[in-house]
């Protein structure tokens, strides 16, 4: 007899009666198939999804226990797609599906799409088993110091896809269906750039690096680009030297260093070495000259200094430890007609003990505005509606969504206004609101409380330099918080403070206070 041919009989009979007992337990004819009970689209991060294959389990069609599931590519084929040199091998997991039986597949495609199926994934969603693995298409480096200190041009500029033409948002394959930046470098052949980040493709090995242009005007071409694409662009040194009686001011935007203007603020008889300030401090000429010397420079640039043309008090301690004979650089931006924020919350609610400071909380009622409430300034002149003040103010602060806005910008806004140092007439009695009748529309005091006292409360901002204006200071977050120091006066409604106290003399208060 022969014994190979006895052992696949048996073998089919054993499979024959093994089927048997399987539809009997059944009670069906039928072969039984897994079901998908889940499929759903991926969502967790794009680049957490990028896999390769373990070798261990084939593609399909669908998943592979599934009647009509078809082999799409062997693990023969898996193995040396996952061994390939060839980033567009790489492959992006997007779908998720489990059967009743508790696998998990995951419908995957290759970045150059030459490959679309399923794939068995282990028990667990979420958790990569079987026949894929997390995979990292691209690693970071560390620059040089030829990279970190060069300035470059495209090698060879044109519109060639190869890498080392023009320039990607994502090194070329390391993401699916994310390609070009730029499609021709031609318009960018004098421009120079450096470079901020580097990195290899895990599989070519090959060295990629993100530039920045130097000037903004070719910010468009900033993106991923293969090393050798690049050449070192020559530098002209500096012919001129900068005079003993000099200080020379780099205007440089805020977002990516570019020069946008250079200016030359003269000390007159200045010896080389001569700082611009005392102790830090900034004699009020120099403020004055170097920012109409900047102001000047900078017309028809659509810039303007970070502080809405003036400068702050960091930019003036810099410049006051500046020495002439030196350079400094000052940030610019581009000047906006947004309205960086449509509200700001002035905290003004405080205890109601008279002739104590108080301290406003977070969060606390903003009285002032809430009563309409008509103010007066720190030196006794009638300002008027707080809430007209208030968005008055908030129209002058200029700037783009998601732009910062500098606390000095917004503390200038509020001093100019008056919102850092006033005074509020209010009733003595009830919850103390603040009536606006007590000022008419010619900003005259023309009645107190009919009976009783009144009160005034003298508000100034809060002199702990991080609980005075606290929020983002990001354009369109619209969260700043004022806070203030409040101290309250009991006017006497008869006597020498009757009716003919005015605003002016409401100061005179809280002299001894």
């Amino acid at each position: 007899m022969d014994i190979k041919k006895t052992l696949l009989i048996s073998a089919a009979a054993l499979g024959m009666y093994a089927g048997v007992a399987a539809v009997n337990a059944d009670n069906t004819n039928a072969k039984s198939y897994a079901r998908v009970t889940s499929n759903v689209a991926m969502t967790s991060e794009a680049d957490s999804r990028n896999v390769t294959f373990t070798g261990s389990n084939a593609l399909y069609n669908k998943a592979g226990t599934l009647r009509g599931a078809r082999k799409i590519a062997t693990t023969t084929t898996l193995r040396g797609m996952a061994n390939s040199d060839s980033s567009k091998k790489n492959f992006r997991a997007y779908r998720v599906a489990t059967t009743n039986r508790g696998s998990v597949y995951y419908k995957v495609v290759a970045f150059d799409k030459s490959y679309r199926g399923w794939i068995y994934g282990g028990k667990t969603v979420g958790s990569l088993a079987g026949g894929i693995s997390q995979y990292n298409t691209f690693k970071g480096g560390t620059m040089t110091d030829d990279q970190k200190n060069g300035t470059f041009k495209f090698a060879n500029p044109g519109t060639a896809n190869d890498d080392k033409t023009v320039t990607y948002k994502q090194p070329s394959w390391t993401q699916y269906k994310i390609g070009r930046q730029i499609t021709d470098s031609t318009p960018y052949k004098d421009a120079t750039f450096k470079i901020d980040q580097v990195g290899t493709r895990t599989r070519e090995n090959d060295q990629w690096v993100h530039i920045l242009a130097t000037d903004s005007k070719n910010n468009q071409a900033n993106g991923w680009i293969l090393y050798s694409g690049l050449t070192k662009a020559e530098v002209t040194p500096p012919t001129d030297r900068i005079p003993a009686d000099t200080v020379r001011i780099n205007l440089v935007t805020a977002a990516d260093a570019h020069t946008v203007k250079t200016v030359d603020y003269k000390v007159p008889g200045a010896n080389k070495g001569t700082l611009l300030g005392t102790n830090d401090i900034l004699p009020d000429s120099h403020t004055t000259g170097i920012q109409r010397l900047i102001s000047s420079a900078l017309v028809g640039t659509g810039y303007q200094l970070v502080d809405g043309g003036t400068l702050t008090s960091a930019e003036k301690t810099t410049l006051a430890r500046t020495a002439t004979g030196s350079s400094v650089n000052l940030q610019v931006q581009a000047i906006s007609n947004n309205i960086a924020f449509n509200s700001i919350q002035l905290n003004t609610q405080a205890g109601n003990e008279v002739g104590v400071e108080h301290t406003a909380v977070a969060g606390a009622k903003d009285e002032v505005s809430a009563a309409n409430a008509y103010i007066v300034s720190g030196n006794g002149t009638i300002m008027g509606n707080v809430n007209d003040i208030k968005n008055g103010m908030l129209g002058k602060i200029m700037g783009d969504p998601g732009q910062v806005i500098s606390k000095d910008t917004v503390k200038n806004a509020l001093t100019a206004a008056g919102l850092t140092d006033f005074y509020v007439v209010y009733n003595n009695a009830g919850n103390l609101q603040a009536p606006k009748g007590y000022i008419n529309s010619n900003k005259k005091l023309t009645q107190y409380p009919l009976v009783g006292d009144f009160q005034i409360w003298h508000y100034t901002l809060n002199d702990e330099t991080n609980k005075d204006i606290t929020g983002s200071f990001k354009a369109g977050v619209n969260d700043l918080q004022v806070f203030y120091k409040t101290t309250k006066v009991k006017v006497p409604l008869n006597g020498a403070l009757a009716r003919t106290f005015t605003p002016d003399q409401w100061p005179t208060l809280f002299k001894s206070k």
